[in-house]
């Protein structure tokens, strides 16, 4: 009887892995800015009302609309408020919308899609016909009929996102699993005796996750600007919480006299998106296997 000699393949642990992408990561210094950029937002967001200098919701009705000044950095509203205080909380809601919006969208969106490719047949075919129908109906209009029969709130806007968000990473993750099925690796997996919870977790699951993350990426940015959208026309957050759309709608009203009151949060909302998208195409690249 001929002995068949086994032959060991290496495979690359997750912490050498994770180095190799962080390597490639601070080799794109636009990205790894727009990561420090993030970050440094994010800390703001956390320590607001430690760094305020005013109250965001208390007026001086001595000072309303007070331009730029020594006392107000970045003036007053047409209730005294202080921008640069309300920029700083609304820091916090229009963070928190795009990166728990497209968290959520993934905790659905990743099951869905990895269930639709692995089982087929008529679930897949269920799935995907509920996806075709979602998808016909404009996102923002959706947005805005749920807006209007959830209410205003910083939790609804997350949860009428959510609600049809999850389509492109369900079809991300979908596209995924059905090309990672047929790669000779999860055959043998398969021959070998692995069970199909230990072929999902291992090999499908994990090889699908960069394409996810580099969407979740770029995801926030879209929430962000959809719930600038939402609250430009009343339908986001509430008075009297601010959010950077918030304001940039109430600032609309003076923008002939009172140019600042736009002009600041529309620049630190695109300044924001941009950061976001710069992150998202650096991680794309160091994400890349066939990358440097």
């Amino acid at each position: 009887m001929a002995v068949t000699a086994s032959r060991s393949y290496p495979v690359q642990p997750s912490s050498d892995l994770a180095k190799k992408i962080w390597e490639r990561l601070r080799r794109r210094k636009a990205g790894l800015f727009a990561l420090i950029m993030i970050l440094l937002q994010i800390v703001l967001a956390l320590v607001a009302p430690l760094i305020m200098p005013y109250d965001p919701l208390k007026g001086d009705y001595a000072s309303v609309l007070q331009p730029p000044s020594g006392q107000y950095l970045l003036g007053t509203d047409d209730l005294g408020r202080d921008v640069l205080s309300r920029l700083i909380l609304g820091s916090r809601v229009s963070i928190a919308v795009g990166i728990f919006s497209q968290l959520t969208i993934v905790l659905i969106g990743i099951p869905v899609g990895a269930l639709s490719g692995l089982v087929g047949g008529w679930v897949d075919y269920l799935i995907m016909r509920l996806i075709d129908v979602l998808s016909s109906l404009p996102s923002l209009l959706l947005y805005i009929l749920l807006m209007i029969v959830l209410g205003a709130g910083m939790w609804n806007i997350i949860l009428a996102m959510s609600l049809t968000g999850w389509i492109g990473i369900a079809r991300l993750v979908r596209g995924q699993v059905l090309s990672l099925k047929a790669t000779d690796y999860v055959r043998a997996a398969r021959a070998m005796g692995g069970n199909t919870w230990w072929g999902i977790t291992r090999h499908l699951l994990r090889n699908s996750l960069s394409p996810v993350i580099v969407a979740l990426t770029l995801g926030v940015p879209g929430a962000m600007f959809a719930e600038a959208g939402l609250s430009l026309l009343g339908l986001g957050i509430a008075p009297p919480t601010p959010s950077w759309g918030q304001m940039i709608g109430d600032g609309t009203r003076y923008f002939r006299t009172n140019w600042y009151l736009i002009t600041f949060p529309s620049l630190i909302l695109t300044f924001t998106i941009l950061f976001w998208m710069m992150l998202g195409e650096a991680l794309q690249e160091a994400l890349d296997p066939r990358g440097s």
